[in-house]
């Protein structure tokens, strides 16, 4: 408001004296200001000898649960061949949401677009915005209260009280929000996510090609992955964690270079009968149509960040949507991270199913 409409705080001086002249005992005059930064830091930001003519701060808090389950009734009734497990999700929507009929719409339509139960992961850049308005204190009030830790009683307890944001029943505290709950959760679990356990997933990644070259030899004295003598090197970098786009583009050089470049029948005329249908499922796998925009496009690679859709592969944004569950650019370590996760995961899936497509091959 300050920076984009009046240059700076001085520029409000008017709406605030214009606001605060009486005539006789009415003022003529008032004004709401909306936003997600509590009024009080936006003092302590500015300064308050311009801020002093706000006399009132009143939070937006979630509906109760049977305005929620109306407007979901509501809202389903208007969808044609509504699925019935969206129709009978308004309770499960509502406690996601925690009763924000925002949130629940933006549930609902992830619901029927993706034929899929959404997880907290399709409101993330929601709740990413909505945590970082919350005060230093209030997040430790959160965090506490997902750790069963006691927490202290203060004035910004209280104010998570009044938003809506928590509750208490039977002296046991809980985040209404059940999503926001569950994205706490994993910013915890994106922090503690050590080598490790990215070390468990490319060490799944790397035994299972190994096994499916060994069993492809074993039946038709070919492999489907190339060896090179540098690939130990390249599986160990895959365990590096990526928080930022510089990681990021070393790791999705890599993971191609392991996964596709390496994969001898990704071009119909090198596939051998016996392989046509494994090799045609693993060519249609979401990794292999997603592997060509995450490479060429987020990382930067051949095509330098020019990557154009090919038949059969996804485009940038429809590649972001399915790791992210957005099409917003990745810019926090956690979004680089979650890439890298799920990308990944991707891999397992697919190279899995591989495997049990060359292991029911006769010969």
């Amino acid at each position: 408001l300050f920076e984009r409409v009046f240059d700076s705080p001085m520029g409000f001086t008017k709406l605030r004296n214009f606001s605060s002249k009486l005539i006789g005992n009415l003022n003529p005059f008032s004004f709401f200001v909306s936003g997600s930064v509590t009024w009080d830091n936006l003092c302590s930001t500015i300064g308050s000898p311009e801020l002093n003519c706000i006399s009132q701060t009143m939070y937006v808090r979630p509906v109760c649960k049977n305005s929620f389950l109306e407007m979901w009734q509501h809202e389903t009734n208007l969808v044609t061949n509504c699925p019935l497990s969206v129709v009978e999700g308004g309770h499960f929507a509502f406690q996601a949401s925690g009763g924000i009929p925002y949130y629940g719409k933006i549930i609902g339509a992830s619901w029927i677009t993706h034929q899929e139960q959404p997880t907290h992961v399709t409101l993330k850049s929601h709740l990413e915005q909505l945590y970082k308005s919350f005060s230093l204190e209030q997040k430790t009030i959160l965090n506490h209260i997902i750790n069963n830790d006691s927490i202290s009683i203060t004035n910004e307890y209280y104010k998570l009280i009044e938003k809506g944001i928590i509750e208490k029943i039977n002296n046991e505290h809980y985040i209404k929000i059940h999503f926001l709950a569950s994205f706490i959760h994993s910013l915890a679990d994106n922090q503690s996510c050590t080598g490790n356990e990215l070390g468990h997933l490319v060490d799944t990644i790397q035994e299972t090609t190994i096994l499916i070259n060994k069993i492809v030899q074993n039946k038709l004295e070919v492999i489907v992955f190339k060896n090179g003598t540098e690939d130990a090197l390249l599986f160990k970098n895959l365990k590096n964690k990526c928080t930022d786009k510089n990681l990021l583009k070393s790791f999705g050089s890599d993971l191609y270079v392991l996964l596709w470049d390496r994969y001898q029948y990704s071009k119909p005329l090198k596939v051998i009968n016996p392989l046509r249908e494994a090799t045609h499922r693993f060519n249609n796998s979401k990794f292999c149509k997603a592997i060509q925009p995450f490479r060429h496009n987020l990382c930067g690679g051949h095509h330098n960040g020019s990557y154009i859709k090919k038949t059969n592969q996804m485009s940038y944004a429809e590649m972001l949507k399915l790791l992210l569950d957005t099409k917003n650019e990745p810019r926090h370590p956690e979004d680089f991270q979650d890439l890298q996760l799920a990308i990944l995961n991707l891999c397992i899936k697919s190279v899995r199913d591989l495997l049990t497509s060359v292991e029911a091959i006769q010969c």
